[in-house]
């Protein structure tokens, strides 16, 4: 997601324009527009935060990290809708079923959208059995939701359920 910058809308969209990426983000359009000019078919997956085994970098598995730390979760627009994350094997059994329906595309992955931020934490405390508080920050940060339309639509890309997705990473994670 960070080919997009800072995002300036609620529903993160593949025509969202970009706006002001870092050099990592331009660096992913750079490439992605490669692509598109050197007729190879290609399908750009625009992905969020990746759950994988020992994944450190992403929102989710830094407050993993964090109640295992038995440190407290500071979260802001816990109240709204959270799908800012997928499994890596959610990402392989799309790839596995994927039939090219043009010669270029750019889709958005991400797990559903049906469960707020807190409910997502709130979970990952229950499943973890930590004792850490949860401060809810009434401060307002940049907040979107990603859409996955064009997959659902044009590539029957079923998103996975949030709380599923969470329980297969913290099984993979216990091992």
């Amino acid at each position: 997601m960070k080919v997009y910058g800072d995002v300036q809308s609620d529903n993160l969209n593949e025509e969202s324009p970009l706006y002001m990426p870092n050099l990592y983000g331009a660096s992913k359009y750079f490439g992605e527009q490669m692509f598109k000019d050197s007729g190879i078919t290609t399908i750009v997956l625009r992905l969020p935060g990746l759950l994988t085994l020992n994944s450190k970098t992403d929102f989710i598995s830094k407050v993993l990290n964090n109640m295992n730390l038995k440190e407290n979760v500071t979260i802001t627009n816990y109240n709204l809708p959270y799908n800012n994350f997928i499994s890596v094997d959610d990402v392989m059994k799309f790839i596995r079923q994927l039939s090219f329906q043009s010669s270029y595309d750019v889709i958005n992955l991400a797990v559903s959208s049906k469960h707020t931020l807190l409910d997502v934490v709130e979970y990952i405390k229950d499943r973890t059995k930590s004792n850490i508080d949860i401060i809810k920050s009434n401060s307002i940060q940049n907040h979107y939701i990603i859409s996955t339309e064009r997959a659902e639509s044009k590539y029957q890309f079923h998103p996975p359920d949030q709380l599923k997705t969470i329980d297969s990473w913290l099984q993979l994670n216990s091992l």
